[in-house]
C-alpha cells in the first residue's frame, strides 16, 4: 500500500467558517476563492513571471522564487468534504483526498461515485487516484483498542461540534457531532481494534473506496498518552501494513 508522499500538496476549499470569519471574509465565498488561489499557485510554478485579473486577486508582472523543484509542479490532491465537491474535483481531473473524520464511511462510500461521473464526463483518461485518511487506532485486543483511544477520541468530536456551532453556519451538523456516541463513531468514523481487525476493515474500504493512497490518524484528538500510540503504530506496521500489499 503505498503511504502519502511528503512531497504531495494537498489543497482544502472548506474549513471551519472561523477561518474566513478571523480575515472578515464570507464563508460563502471559500469555493470561488479556493479556485482563484489553485489557479494562481500552477501560474506562480510553471510561468517564469505571470500576471492575473480575478474577482479576487489581482496581480501584475510578477515572479514568483524560487520555483518548485518538481515539474511542472508539485503532485496536488484537492480534499473533499462535501457532497457536491466530489464531482467538482473529479471534473477538474485532479486526483482526490478524502477524510473518515466528520463524514461517516458509508457516506464517503455514496459521494465517491460523483468523483468518477466528474472524470468521465470531463473526458478524463483512467479512473482518477483517490487518497484516503483514516482514524486507525490498534491495540493487542479488543478491550484495548476501544477503550484505550475513547477519551480523546470522544475530546476531538466535541471540540469540533463546538467549533462549528460557534461558527453559527452549520448548527445542524455541529448538533449531529455533538450527539455522536462513541459506538457511533468505531462504527462509522474510525478503524479501531486488533491488527487482524484492522486490517480486514482497511481491505473492506479499499474495495469499497477504492483509495489508491492511505495515510493514517493515529492520536484522534491528540491526548492518546505517547506510549500508547507508538504501541498502536508499531503493530500497525509491524502486523497490518503488510497484509495491505
Amino acid at each position: 500500500m503505498q503511504r502519502a508522499a511528503g512531497q504531495r500538496r494537498c489543497l482544502h476549499p472548506g474549513g471551519l467558517p472561523a477561518h474566513y470569519h478571523g480575515y472578515n471574509i464570507p464563508y460563502s465565498e471559500s469555493r470561488e476563492r479556493f479556485q482563484e488561489t489553485l489557479e494562481i499557485l500552477l501560474k506562480a510554478w510553471t510561468q517564469e513571471r505571470f500576471s492575473h485579473e480575478g474577482k479576487y486577486f489581482q496581480f501584475r508582472d510578477v515572479c514568483v522564487m524560487p520555483k518548485p523543484f518538481q515539474k511542472p509542479h508539485p503532485p496536488l490532491r484537492i480534499a473533499a468534504t462535501t457532497q457536491e465537491t466530489y464531482p467538482m474535483v473529479g471534473r477538474m481531473g485532479r486526483p482526490l483526498f478524502i477524510a473518515v473524520r466528520t463524514t461517516s464511511i458509508s457516506d464517503l462510500s455514496q459521494f465517491i461515485g460523483g468523483y468518477h461521473a466528474g472524470w468521465r464526463e470531463a473526458g478524463h483518461p483512467g479512473q482518477g487516484s483517490v487518497g484516503l485518511i483514516v482514524p486507525v487506532y490498534v491495540a493487542d485486543s479488543a478491550r484495548r483498542a476501544r477503550e484505550e483511544p475513547e477519551a480523546s477520541t470522544m475530546f476531538f468530536y466535541r471540540s469540533i461540534a463546538e467549533a462549528l456551532a460557534r461558527g453559527g453556519t452549520n448548527r445542524e451538523e455541529a448538533a449531529r457531532l455533538g450527539r455522536l456516541s462513541y459506538d457511533e463513531i468505531l462504527g462509522e468514523l474510525a478503524v479501531y481494534g486488533t491488527p487482524e481487525a484492522v486490517t480486514d476493515r482497511l481491505l473492506e474500504l479499499r474495495e469499497a473506496l477504492g483509495f489508491s493512497t492511505l495515510s493514517v490518524w493515529m492520536n484522534v484528538g491528540g491526548r492518546i498518552p505517547h506510549e500508547q500510540t507508538v504501541t498502536s503504530m508499531r503493530l500497525f506496521a509491524e502486523r497490518v501494513a503488510p497484509r495491505l500489499g
